[in-house]
């Protein structure tokens, strides 16, 4: 397989792209295909921000307040959640939404780890979890609207639909009665987890 860039369709003797550098310029893909490597992107700089806080816990730089996971798992969130407003900022040229987003970034997990722990003595799996999926889909309705409507957003919903009516069609009673159990289950694990 033969992975090109966009300007160069024809390089491997195909007639469409197989594929994107990953040197390819950001603003140079569309609003979809830049989310995606703004993730990626993202995902590498948050290992990175776990690596790096846990370095300068190692080193005594940052004090173990709560566990000794407390401060390179916020780093983490904050590094990911970071790159990604800066890489939105970026791809859209808003860089007062990137600076404050930036500043709010950072702040928030650890702002957010330190009242959970000062409140509750649960687990931190919660508040991370929130932090980054509350943060990647507020980011995600952000660069959506400031993209505006994409053509293939029409196709994707589409095809969507499509699967769920062809999917709908096909459920049989024992199907049913399966999701139903499985909801059920799902429903009293959930209760006797937050007892």
């Amino acid at each position: 397989m033969c992975v090109v860039p966009l300007e160069d369709r024809t390089s491997c003797g195909h007639d469409k792209v197989l594929g994107v550098n990953m040197d390819t310029a950001l603003k140079m893909l569309a609003p979809s295909q830049a989310w995606e490597e703004v993730e990626r992107r993202s995902l590498a700089i948050g290992v990175a921000g776990f690596v790096f806080v846990g370095a300068l816990q190692a080193a005594g730089a940052v004090p173990a307040i709560y566990r000794q996971t407390l401060a390179p798992v916020s780093g983490s969130v904050a590094a990911f959640l970071t790159a990604l407003t800066l890489f939105v900022a970026y791809y859209h040229d808003r860089w007062s939404f990137g600076v404050f987003g930036a500043v709010f970034t950072l702040t928030l997990p650890y702002s957010v780890n330190l009242a959970w722990i000062r409140f509750t003595g649960r687990s931190l799996l919660y508040p991370v979890a929130a932090l980054v999926l509350l943060g990647v889909i507020s980011l995600w309705f952000i660069h959506r609207r400031i993209s505006g409507p994409q053509w293939d957003d029409d196709v994707e919903e589409a095809l969507i639909r499509k699967m769920m009516e062809e999917s709908e069609s096909n459920l049989t009673w024992a199907h049913r009665v399966m999701w139903f159990c499985i909801v059920v289950g799902l429903v009293l694990l959930l209760v006797l987890l937050l007892r």
